[in-house]
């Protein structure tokens, strides 16, 4: 019976440029960044919201944290993730480079270099029921608002964030991207989204 091996070399095209193998829907080649489509005015709208994004989270870097707490960020420092609308004037960040945490006027950094670890995320209800306890994520997925922690392992110990507030889906996106931010260090890649920042359009 066919393996379907032909069919994957006819959904994949080698970069012009550095002959790495690329899907042939690719945009940009991931390990070049050569151009791959004629119509980049999609790219250009999807770097446009990218640049933005990133200009908002460091935006709100400055606002909240005083920067006597924080040092400038790095020229190639790319924000994961940023959760500080709905967190009063606390704020949490992770970059490639560090995980942030300003929480009741005390600053927190974890530089990328010196996590183990990093645990699962933990909520905690507000409840008679439940007497405000910490109970496992899936339990509380189904609530509208709840506060989540979870801790790193570093060399030098352990370090937790918490105190993050709103919807469960939304800080388990923050804890589910210092994963990946993590994950991306140790193996030495870049995020897709900082790859489509980098990119020269022209």
């Amino acid at each position: 019976m066919p393996d379907n091996s032909a069919l994957g070399l006819r959904d994949q095209s080698t970069c012009p440029k550095c002959g790495a193998i690329n899907d042939r829907s690719s945009w940009f080649c991931p390990s070049c960044y050569t151009i791959l489509t004629k119509d980049i005015e999609p790219l250009r709208r999807l770097q446009k919201k990218v640049k933005f994004g990133q200009d908002q989270q460091k935006q709100e870097l400055q606002r909240k944290v005083p920067s006597s707490f924080i040092r400038d960020l790095e020229p190639d420092e790319y924000f994961y993730a940023t959760l500080s609308r709905e967190q009063d004037e606390n704020f949490y960040s992770v970059t490639n480079k560090r995980i942030i945490k300003y929480r009741n006027g005390e600053y927190t950094e974890i530089p990328l270099n010196e996590v183990v670890e990093v645990f699962p995320v933990r909520g905690k209800v507000d409840s008679p029921s439940l007497a405000t306890a910490f109970i496992p994520i899936v339990n509380v997925l189904t609530r509208p608002q709840a506060t989540l922690e979870f801790e790193i392992s570093t060399f030098h110990g352990i370090e937790k964030i918490d105190g993050m507030k709103g919807t469960p889906q939304y800080c388990g996106m923050f804890w589910r991207m210092t994963m990946i931010a993590v994950d991306d260090y140790e193996k030495g890649r870049e995020f897709v989204t900082y790859k489509i920042a980098k990119l020269n359009l022209g």
